[in-house]
């Protein structure tokens, strides 16, 4: 059986479209947020029934606000946060409540396993005194050096100074 040319092209578009759900899905869920436990769902037992998800998989993070107040966190996945906001706006409540979701992106950290500074990656030399271009020449030179310290005590008088350049 011999498939039409517009069938195929309708069966790639979809295939397209699935692909891209997928991947959609999958970043979607990658993304954390930390929804603080207040309101109805004050607790990580209840942030889990909402959600629909067996057992919390981490615990609570314990923080202050601002005025000194204690409060706590509870990490979730995109998916967990939809939901959440799914299972308030179906929930009939006497208040307005809105629930606190802050965003969690850590930096990404792509630390070398050879390096003896591995925050650095292979570069070992502090970034301020990394070389901007391959060109450039490292200051000081080995022959010269910064004389910056000379400049009390003793050395800082003249005659000390010169005699102690001179060769007996």
């Amino acid at each position: 059986m011999v498939m039409s040319k517009p069938a195929s092209e309708q069966e790639l578009a979809e295939k397209r479209r699935r692909e891209l759900k997928a991947s959609t899905i999958l970043t979607e869920f990658a993304k954390r947020h930390r929804r603080k436990l207040e309101g109805p769902l004050d607790t990580t037992e209840a942030v889990a029934q909402a959600t629909g998800i067996s057992l919390p998989n981490g615990c609570a993070i314990s923080a202050t606000d601002s005025s000194g107040k204690f409060c706590s966190f509870f990490e979730i996945n995109a998916i967990n946060k939809a939901t959440i906001e799914a299972y308030l706006r179906a929930k009939p409540r006497p208040t307005t409540f809105v629930p606190t979701f802050i965003p969690c992106n850590p930096a990404r950290k792509n630390l070398s396993p050879d390096s003896i500074h591995p925050t650095l990656d292979i570069e070992s030399t502090l970034p301020h005194c990394r070389l901007e271009h391959l060109s450039d020449v490292p200051r000081p030179a080995q022959n010269e050096y910064p004389v910056w310290y000379f400049s009390y005590g003793i050395l800082a008088e003249g005659d000390v100074f010169t005699s102690s350049g001179k060769q007996s």
